[in-house]
């Protein structure tokens, strides 16, 4: 057989093998995206906010104070099989900063990967169930109040602020919560924490 027929062959059984799981996957992932429109409409409706509809994914924005959150979904960088939810805002004040709250965990899969400028905090509980990195130990520190660190022990929800999660260069000052946990109460507890630290920001900001 020809080398260009073996060819041939082989792209027509790969486009056969994506037909095939598109017919068996197709009707679970458009319930899927329809469940999450329909969250993200509930929450529009709480919060005054719109949905728009790119693709297939929808993406919640709702207006606070001086900022607009962002609410959506997006495949987990470097795991695109895998998707998380997220509520995040822009923020102006201290852009020049980073840090990561990862909610620890002993599932390998699940577990940070390893975090340079780890920061001890001095909350034993929260130590045992969070781990932190920044790039200001001082500062970081100052904006996990007693309020916000409660609430995400309560909720265990992932906190990053710097650069957008999975874009590697861009803007800076993106405060991101996020989830891989697809419950539609994630939803108000991602706002909520999400506002919670937009409000520390002012406070702090207020104080320099």
């Amino acid at each position: 057989m020809d080398a260009w027929l073996i060819a041939v062959v082989i792209v027509l059984v790969i486009l056969l093998g994506w037909w095939i799981i598109g017919r068996i996957n197709g009707p679970a992932e458009r319930e899927f995206e329809d469940w999450v429109k329909t969250c993200l409409e509930k929450q529009a409706v709480k919060h005054g906010g719109s949905v728009d509809v790119t693709g297939r994914t929808a993406v919640l924005t709702t207006p606070y104070k001086e900022t607009s959150i962002e609410v959506s979904k997006a495949p987990v960088p470097g795991h695109e099989d895998s998707e998380y939810i997220y509520a995040r805002f822009r923020s102006p004040l201290f852009a020049d900063k980073s840090f990561k709250i990862l909610v620890d965990s002993d599932d390998v899969l699940l577990k940070p990967r390893l975090l340079s400028d780890r920061v001890d905090v001095s909350d034993e509980r929260f130590k045992g169930k969070y781990v932190v990195s920044a790039s200001d130990a001082d500062f970081v520190n100052s904006v996990l109040s007693r309020e916000i660190r409660d609430r995400l022990l309560q909720h265990a929800l992932d906190v990053r602020f710097g650069k957008r999660v999975g874009h590697p260069i861009g803007e800076k000052g993106w405060l991101t919560v996020f989830t891989i946990a697809m419950r539609e109460e994630s939803y108000d507890n991602m706002i909520e924490v999400a506002v919670m630290f937009y409000e520390r920001f002012q406070a702090l900001y207020l104080h320099i």
